[in-house]
């Protein structure tokens, strides 16, 4: 599905990653490249996963569909990349799940936040008292302040069944990506630190060293 599956050590050989890596015009046309086999290998069936140009360099937007569930899609990427020292995507540094969007305003903060948060911190019965962090990341965008999406978001968990604020040791990590007039929103569990942030190439790196440490 992300093409042949490249150690930590072979990327670093490919030059990918450095300095000396291929340059961007290269990378663009590999990926676009890819992308077009991805779609053509498809057919006419409908696609699980369709590219969504954001006009953000060093961003790519995929559109997914069911079974697909975003945060599990991404938490089994970098747990395979963590336990087999391995990375299934040549170009990828790091990966952001996003179970839903909306405007980026005010009104489409507590729609989006009402719909995602659902399942985490408002189960009708045996919802148990959560710790909880929230995370935004805000880009070419200046209407919402990152205190003012905090405040919503926060509001929109409440506390009717004990759920607090703990920014360290969280059950669960409220991610937030906000770019020009959309906002994007997904919960994660407390792997999301262990994974190194979901950032691929710095999870390959820590299995590197520990590799060279255990020599």
């Amino acid at each position: 599905m992300y093409g042949d599956a490249l150690t930590a050590e072979e990327k670093n050989e490919d030059g990918e990653g450095s300095d000396g890596g291929e340059k961007e015009g290269d990378i663009e046309a590999e990926l676009a490249k890819e992308l077009k086999e991805l779609q053509q290998s498809r057919g006419s069936k409908k696609e699980q996963f369709k590219p969504v140009d954001l006009g953000c360099e060093c961003v790519v937007f995929f559109r997914t569909r069911k079974p697909v569930e975003p945060v599990e899609f991404v938490t089994r990427i970098c747990k395979d990349a963590r336990d087999k020292g391995v990375s299934k995507t040549r170009f990828t540094q790091r990966l952001t799940p996003i179970s839903g969007t909306e405007t980026a305003t005010l009104e489409g903060v507590q729609r989006l936040a009402k719909e995602v948060l659902k399942e985490h911190f408002h189960n009708e019965s045996g919802q148990e008292p959560l710790k909880f962090a929230i995370r935004p990341q805000l880009r070419n965008h200046n209407t919402l302040s990152r205190g003012e999406i905090i405040k919503t978001v926060a509001e929109c968990v409440g506390n009717d069944h004990g759920h607090k604020v703990d920014l360290k040791n969280y059950d669960k990590l409220i991610l937030i990506e906000v770019f020009k007039s959309s906002i994007g929103m997904s919960v994660v569990d407390n792997q999301f630190e262990p994974l190194e942030r979901f950032n691929l190439e710095q999870i390959l790196e820590k299995g590197i060293q520990k590799e060279e440490d255990s020599k």
